[in-house]
């Protein structure tokens, strides 16, 4: 057998590894229905990686599509996009938490709103950057 996509033959072990992992798990703390979840999409994803990578034909197509012209477009506009939000949000956040610190003297408070805008701002970047990859594809397909 000969790899043709290494690095989709080293994710595919990543998540083969991974998979035996929470297998493992599962046998010394007891499994859980969320777990066996876990276990099987971890296995099934690494196999897949794995055949893709042995494939010749699978390779050759999954490297076309990474360099690929309009993708890196499709994924450098969602980056963009969702580091724009993320930083909106952030600075808006972060903003309002030096405010309170100022006029109600709660030092708590600007620690607070420092760690919503983290949470906020990272959910928001990865969300966006899912609905924009998925809305420029559609765009691509019509």
């Amino acid at each position: 057998m000969k790899v043709y996509h290494q690095k989709n033959f080293l994710i595919g072990a990543l998540l083969l590894l991974l998979g035996v992992l929470a297998i493992a798990v599962g046998i010394w703390k007891g499994f859980t229905i969320y777990l066996v979840a876990l276990a099987v999409l971890l296995l099934a994803l690494g196999i897949r990686m794995l055949v893709r990578s042995l494939s010749k034909a699978d390779a050759r197509r999954d490297r076309i599509n990474e360099q690929d012209e309009r993708n890196q477009l499709v994924l450098l506009k969602a980056r963009s996009a969702a580091f724009r939000t993320a930083q909106i949000i952030c600075a808006q956040c972060l903003a309002a938490g030096l405010l309170g610190c100022y006029f109600l003297w709660e030092t708590e408070l600007f620690f607070l709103c420092f760690g919503f805008c983290l949470g906020l701002g990272l959910t928001l970047s990865v969300m966006r950057s899912v609905l924009f990859i998925g809305f420029l594809s559609a765009e691509q397909n019509t």
